[in-house]
């Protein structure tokens, strides 16, 4: 199984980084009802939601989270617009 660093994560969306960049993702999820542990999520924007106002409810679940807003969590999180 591929394991995605949040440094690589950060190098690629080209975002900054709060947290360790060692910590490792192993899928990729959008949906946070469906959010297990070693998951990272990309909180996504639609029409009738946005998917930042679910990352602080990940705390402790995911590994860490593409966001469109800085929140206080304790996983890395990427920060992009």
């Amino acid at each position: 199984m591929t394991e995605l660093s949040a440094g690589l994560v950060c190098e690629i969306v080209g975002g900054p980084l709060s947290g360790d960049p060692s910590i490792a993702a192993q899928r990729v999820i959008t949906d946070s009802r469906k959010a297990e542990r070693g998951d990272l999520f990309v909180a996504l924007k639609g029409d009738n939601f946005d998917g930042a106002d679910f990352v602080k409810a990940l705390d402790g679940v995911a590994n860490m989270a593409i966001s469109s807003r800085f929140e206080e969590v304790s996983f890395p999180l990427i920060v992009v617009e």
